[in-house]
C-alpha cells in the first residue's frame, strides 16, 4: 500500500473520530458514571422505540418474523409501520446484538441515536468535501447540520434517524450527476429509500424538498446534452428505491385505512410554535420558539457566496432555506405560510415547525460552501473588498445587538433575564465573528490556514454554547429506564405469565412492558399516529366506562401517573389489590363462545352497545346490512363457554373450544384485514366482534379448532424485490469503494476560485466538472482541499 494511500486512510479515520468525540461530549449525560447525573431522552425513545426493538429481538429469538405485535394495544401490525424499522438495514446489527445477549437493553436505543448523529455529520462533511470545499469548512457543515435545531431539540426522535440520511442523499445525487452510471444510480436510490425506511415519513418529505431542486441543478447540463441516457439513469435510481420501499408502502397503505391517521385536522397539521419573530434566533440564541441559531459567521459566509456567484448552488440553498422557514410558520401567518402548510403533500404530516429540518440542511450546506469560498479565494482585491463588506455588516449586527442588550438591561432586567443572556451571547458571538471574518479575508499564507481552522473552531464553540441545555427542554430528559424500572409489579399476578389474561398499564410499570417482556398489555404506544382506529374507539369507551376494559380480557389495571387516572372507585367493578393496582371484577376469557350475539351493521352501533354488555357473557358482532343471517344463532339461554388458546404466536393463534350449539367464538385479539382463519380446517370469515376483536361464526355444536394466521400478501409479495435491492446495493457499494483510489491533484484542482463566473469556478469551490468526475465521492480531492485551506 502506497504512503499516499495510508495517509488518505488515516485522514478518513480522523474525521469520524472528531465527530464521535464531539457527539459524546454533547450528550455526556448518556454515558457519565456520575451518580444522579446519568439521564436519557424522554417519551418516544423510552415509550416507543425501546419496545419495538425489544419485541423484534424476542420474536426473532423465538423463530418468528415479528411482523405483528400481540403484546401491545390488543395487537398491532409492525410490517406496515415505518417507525419500528423492520426493513431498515442499520437496525439489523442491533437485532443481532440483542439476540446474542438474549435481550434488547435500552442502551441499544441510545447507541442507535448516537450512531445516526455521527453518521449525519460525517455525510455532510463528505458532501462538502466532494464539492471541493477546504477541510475546515467541511467541519463547519458537519457541525451546523448535526448540532443545531431542530435536530438537537428532538434528541432521540426517529425524525433524526431519517434526517441523518439527508447529506448522503445529496452526496449520492452529486456523484450521480457527475457520472450517472449504474452503480451510482443504485446508491442514489438506496440513500433515498433509507430516508423512509429509517422510520420518519415526514422527514422523507423534508428530504425531497431539498434533494429534488438540488438534483435538477446538478443534472441540468446533462439533461440538456444527453436527456435520454440521463433520464434512464434517473428511472433506474427510482426503480431501486422502489424495490427497497414497495413492501413497506403497500403494507402502509393498508394500515392507514385501519388507523387514526386520517383523523388529524388542519389546525393540528399547521400548528406551529415558530413565529416570524423567532427568525431572530438565527443570530441570537434562546429567544424562544425554535432555537435555529447558526451564528453571524456562518450566515455571513453563506450570504457572501450567494451574492458573489451567479451560478453558485448557494443561491439554490438560500431559496430552500426560505422555503423551509415559510412552511415552518404554518398558521402563524395570514397568507403565504398558512396556505403553503395546508395543501398536499405538506398536509400529510403534523406540526409545521418541523419543516425547519429543511432550513437546517440548507443552511449547513450554504455555510460550508460560503466558508470554503472565504478560505480559498485568492484574488487579493476581491478578498479585501469582501472583508470590508463583511466587517461593515458584522459591525452593524454587533451594534444593533449591543444596543438591544443595553436597552433590555436598563428597561426590565428582572423580567427579561433570559433575553438579556441571549442578547449577551449573540453580542459576543457577533463581535468575535466580525473579527474572524476580517482576519480571514486579510490573512496570507500559513496565517490564512490558521484562521481557517480558527473559524471552524469558533463556529463549533458558538453552536455548542448556543445549544447548551437545548436538549434538556422539549422533549427533555429523564433518569435511565433501568433505574426506574417497575417490572416487578407484574410478577405473581395469576394469568399474566401464561398469557391467559391481559393487564392494562396506564403509566405505572411504564416503557411498554408488554412489548419488552412478552406479556399481554392492553396499553402501550397509545399515541401512535398509525394506531388502529378500532383501538382508539375502544379506548374512548374505556375512558367513559372503565369496566368496558373487561371486554378486552383485561384482569388487572395499573393506575399510573403518566396519564389522568380512570374512575375506578366503584367497588362492584374494581377490587384494589395494592397501591395503584386494581382487579377488574368481570373480564372476558382470551377466547369464548356466545350463543346469540347481538348483530349490528356499523362500528358505531357496536361501540354504543358494548357498554351495556357483560364481559365474557355477551358479544356484539358487525355484519354488513343484508348479511345478518350469516351469523348462526344458538339456543336461547345457552351459557357462554370459555375456549383454550393452545398456540399463541405473533403471526399465529390456535383456539380449541367445545360449543353447545351454533354461535360466535370471540377471540380477544385485535381485528385486522390481513388475518385469515380456518374452522376445523375449512376457511372461515373473521368478523369484527366487540368493537375491536375477532369473531368466528360456528355453525354446529361440538369440539372445534380455530386457527388464525397473519397473511399480509401486500408485504410478502414484494419481498423478493427487496432482497434484490439489498444485493444490488452491496454490489454497487463494493464497486464504488474499490474504485476510490486517491489521485495526485493537478494544478487546476489545487487552484482556489479566481472570482469570475466561469464554468470552473461557478460554485465558488474552484472545481471543474471534468476534474470532479475523476474521483469517486470526492476522495481524490483531499489534498487540493488541504492546500486551499
Amino acid at each position: 500500500m502506497s504512503e499516499r494511500r495510508v495517509n488518505h486512510l488515516l485522514h478518513l479515520g480522523v474525521m469520524p473520530a472528531v465527530y464521535t468525540a464531539f457527539t459524546l461530549m454533547q450528550f455526556w449525560y448518556l454515558w457519565t458514571p456520575i451518580e444522579g447525573a446519568a439521564a436519557t431522552w424522554k417519551y418516544d425513545p423510552q415509550h416507543a422505540y425501546w419496545g419495538d426493538l425489544a419485541f423484534a429481538v424476542r420474536a426473532f429469538l423465538d423463530g418468528h418474523l415479528g411482523i405483528w405485535n400481540p403484546y401491545d394495544r390488543g395487537g398491532f401490525p409492525i410490517y406496515g409501520d415505518p417507525q419500528p424499522g423492520l426493513l431498515y438495514p442499520p437496525n439489523w446489527p442491533l437485532y443481532g446484538w440483542g439476540m446474542l445477549v438474549g435481550q434488547a437493553d435500552y442502551a441499544l436505543v441510545e447507541v442507535k441515536v448516537i450512531a445516526h448523529w455521527i453518521f449525519g455529520a460525517v455525510g455532510m462533511h463528505l458532501f462538502a468535501r466532494q464539492r471541493r470545499v477546504p477541510e475546515p469548512a467541511c467541519y463547519v457543515g458537519g457541525v451546523l447540520f448535526a448540532f443545531t435545531s431542530p435536530a438537537i431539540r428532538y434528541g432521540g426522535s426517529t425524525l433524526n434517524w431519517s434526517f441523518a440520511w439527508f447529506p448522503w442523499v445529496l452526496l449520492a445525487t452529486d456523484a450521480f450527476a457527475r457520472r450517472p452510471d449504474r452503480r451510482r444510480a443504485i446508491l442514489l436510490g438506496t440513500c433515498v429509500a433509507m430516508t423512509l425506511l429509517a422510520g420518519a415519513p415526514a422527514s422523507f418529505l423534508y428530504m425531497l424538498i431539498v434533494a429534488i431542486p438540488f438534483g435538477i441543478y446538478a443534472l441540468w447540463d446533462r439533461l440538456r446534452t444527453d436527456l435520454r441516457a440521463t433520464a434512464l439513469a434517473v428511472v433506474g435510481a427510482a426503480a431501486v428505491a422502489g424495490l427497497w420501499l414497495l413492501p413497506l408502502l403497500l403494507a402502509n397503505f393498508e394500515q392507514i385505512a385501519e388507523s387514526v391517521r386520517s383523523t388529524r385536522d388542519l389546525n393540528f397539521i399547521t400548528g406551529s410554535p415558530f413565529r416570524p419573530a423567532h427568525m431572530l434566533n438565527m443570530f441570537v440564541p434562546r429567544l424562544g420558539g425554535e432555537n435555529i441559531y447558526y451564528g453571524v459567521f456562518s450566515l455571513a459566509a453563506f450570504g457572501a457566496l450567494a451574492g458573489a456567484h451567479r451560478r453558485s448552488p448557494a443561491r439554490l440553498f438560500l431559496v430552500i432555506t426560505l422555503v423551509g422557514l415559510i412552511l415552518s410558520l404554518g398558521k402563524n401567518t395570514e397568507v403565504l405560510a398558512s396556505f403553503a402548510s395546508s395543501v398536499p403533500p405538506v398536509t400529510f404530516f403534523r406540526w409545521a415547525h418541523r419543516y425547519l429540518y429543511v432550513t437546517n440542511v440548507a443552511v449547513a450546506v450554504g455555510a460550508a460552501l460560503g466558508v470554503g469560498y472565504l478560505i480559498s479565494l485568492e484574488d487579493e482585491d476581491r478578498r479585501r473588498a469582501l472583508g470590508r463588506a463583511l466587517t461593515i455588516v458584522g459591525l452593524l449586527i454587533t451594534t444593533v445587538l449591543g444596543i438591544a442588550w443595553a436597552v433590555s438591561i436598563g428597561a426590565a432586567e428582572k423580567l427579561f433575564t433570559v433575553k438579556n443572556d441571549a442578547l449577551a451571547m449573540g453580542l459576543i458571538s457577533a463581535a468575535l465573528s466580525t473579527w474572524m471574518l476580517r482576519a480571514l479575508c486579510r490573512a496570507q499564507g500559513r496565517r490564512r490556514a490558521m484562521y481557517a481552522w480558527g473559524a471552524a473552531a469558533l463556529i463549533a464553540a458558538d453552536i455548542w454554547v448556543a445549544n447548551a441545555g437545548a436538549h434538556r427542554a422539549v422533549p427533555g430528559l429523564s433518569p435511565k429506564p433501568a433505574v426506574t424500572n417497575r417490572d416487578h409489579l407484574l410478577s405473581g399476578r395469576p394469568g399474566i405469565d401464561d398469557g391467559s389474561v391481559r393487564f392494562y398499564d396506564r403509566g405505572l410499570v411504564r416503557f411498554r412492558p408488554g412489548s419488552r417482556l412478552g406479556v399481554r398489555d392492553f396499553g402501550g404506544y397509545e399515541d401512535d399516529p398509525l394506531g388502529l382506529s378500532r383501538y382508539r374507539d375502544f379506548f374512548d369507551q374505556v375512558v367513559r366506562t372503565p369496566k368496558v376494559m373487561g371486554h378486552a380480557n383485561v384482569r388487572y389495571y395499573y393506575h399510573g401517573d403518566r396519564r389522568p387516572p380512570l374512575r375506578v372507585n366503584r367497588k362492584s367493578e374494581f377490587k384494589r389489590l395494592d397501591k395503584d393496582i386494581y382487579e377488574v371484577a368481570e373480564y372476558a376469557p382470551h377466547a369464548f363462545y356466545v350463543a346469540r350475539p347481538q348483530v349490528v351493521a356499523t362500528r358505531d352501533d357496536a361501540f354504543a352497545a358494548l357498554a351495556k354488555l357483560t364481559p365474557g357473557s355477551d358479544a356484539v358482532v358487525e355484519v354488513e346490512s343484508g348479511r345478518e343471517g350469516e351469523v348462526p344463532l344458538g339456543p336461547d339461554g345457552a351459557d357462554a363457554v370459555p375456549g383454550r388458546v393452545v398456540v399463541f404466536e405473533p403471526e399465529r393463534v390456535v383456539v380449541e373450544i367445545e360449543t353447545p350449539g351454533p354461535g360466535l367464538v370471540v377471540v380477544t385479539e385485535a381485528y385486522y384485514p390481513a388475518w385469515e382463519a380456518t374452522l376445523d380446517g375449512q376457511p372461515v370469515e373473521i368478523l369484527p366482534a366487540n368493537g375491536m376483536f375477532r369473531g368466528v361464526p360456528v355453525p354446529t355444536a361440538g369440539v372445534h379448532r380455530i386457527e388464525m394466521t397473519l397473511v399480509p400478501l401486500r408485504f410478502y409479495m414484494p419481498l423478493p424485490g427487496f432482497a434484490l435491492a439489498v444485493g444490488l446495493s452491496l454490489w454497487a457499494l463494493v464497486g464504488v469503494i474499490r474504485r476510490r483510489e486517491p489521485t495526485e491533484p493537478d494544478a487546476s484542482r489545487s487552484a482556489p476560485p479566481d472570482g469570475d463566473d466561469s464554468e470552473d469556478s461557478e460554485n465558488g469551490e474552484g472545481a471543474s466538472q471534468e476534474g470532479a468526475d475523476e474521483g469517486e465521492m470526492g476522495a481524490d480531492q483531499d489534498e487540493a482541499a488541504r492546500e486551499a485551506g
